[in-house]
């Protein structure tokens, strides 16, 4: 099963294919990122990029959430919780902390 099967699988829901593409694409830059290595060659983290991935695109369908209204002179404010990237990856540090290479400059 290839990792695009696998974060349909988690998600459960319909998806939009390219929608998720882009949500594998960047779970897997931001996994090859910490970890310090070129591509995900191991199933154990690919299953991790598949939850990622998966996470990301959840949040991505979700949009901007309206955080709150007020009515005099009408002010709408939204919430801005894309916080994908390395704040997203701490969730999963435990987990990809086994997979981290060190990286000499």
């Amino acid at each position: 099963m290839d990792t695009i099967e696998k974060a349909k699988l988690i998600y459960g829901k319909e998806t939009d294919s390219d929608k998720l593409a882009f949500a594998i694409k960047r779970a897997t830059d931001d996994i090859c990122g910490y970890c310090n290595i070129e591509v995900i060659d191991d199933d154990a983290l690919d299953d991790i990029c598949a939850e990622l991935a998966a996470d990301i695109y959840e949040r991505q369908a979700e949009g901007e959430k309206l955080k709150s209204i007020t009515e005099g002179d009408l002010a709408m404010t939204f919430s801005d919780e894309n916080d994908y990237g390395f704040e997203k990856i701490r969730s999963y540090r435990q987990r990809l902390e086994k997979f981290r290479r060190l990286k000499w400059s």
